[in-house]
């Protein structure tokens, strides 16, 4: 079982610029959260005519293929192509992860705000890469491992995840429980 992350990007096209040099096209989407100002662009590295362009301008498209780079504090986007998609979203991301629960293990942390005491579970799977075995980690907040020891040994989708990339590596986390391979969410 290989782990994996899948990512799902969807932007609305507020507006689009083309690059015939590179043979890439940037969408952008600017669009208001709680009266803040949200300015998103992501790079399609495929050349379009501005036709089909100019008829996406107030629609939904999915990023195929999407990646995200950060540099600093600031995030890019980009992706292979571009597909219209029947949902209405500004500018959404969906990240869920594959992985066999190996062992799972319980901690605590006092939230800063309201100084209560929460309990999350971080799930471990060991995975392969050719020679290499590494522990990958996944955080699930606000469960406890009770909750979450009947996927021991199982194949699992963690929906909603979060990354944080650091000095110290990148941390991956989740406030949705994890659900069967192949199963509904209950």
């Amino acid at each position: 079982m290989k782990n994996f992350l899948k990512v799902d990007l969807f932007v609305k096209v507020s507006g689009y610029e083309i690059n015939e040099e590179e043979g890439t096209f940037q969408i952008q989407n600017i669009s208001f959260d709680k009266g803040k100002l949200l300015k998103h662009t992501v790079k399609i590295h495929k050349l379009y005519k501005e036709d089909s362009l100019k008829a996406l301008v107030g629609k939904t498209v999915k990023v195929e293929e999407p990646r995200e780079y950060k540099n600093g504090i600031k995030v890019f986007y980009a992706g292979s192509d571009i597909k219209k998609a029947d949902i209405d979203e500004d500018f959404k991301i969906n990240r869920e992860i594959t992985l066999k629960v190996d062992n799972i293990i319980e901690s605590t942390s006092i939230d800063k705000n309201t100084n209560k005491k929460l309990t999350h579970s971080t799930i471990q799977s060991i995975i392969s890469n050719g020679t290499r075995t590494d522990l990958f980690n996944i955080k699930i907040k606000n469960t406890k491992k009770i909750e979450l020891d009947n996927l021991k040994g199982k194949e699992v989708v963690v929906k909603g995840v979060n990354v944080a990339s650091t000095d110290f590596g990148t941390f991956y986390s989740s406030v949705e429980k994890p659900i069967l391979l192949n199963q509904p969410k209950a």
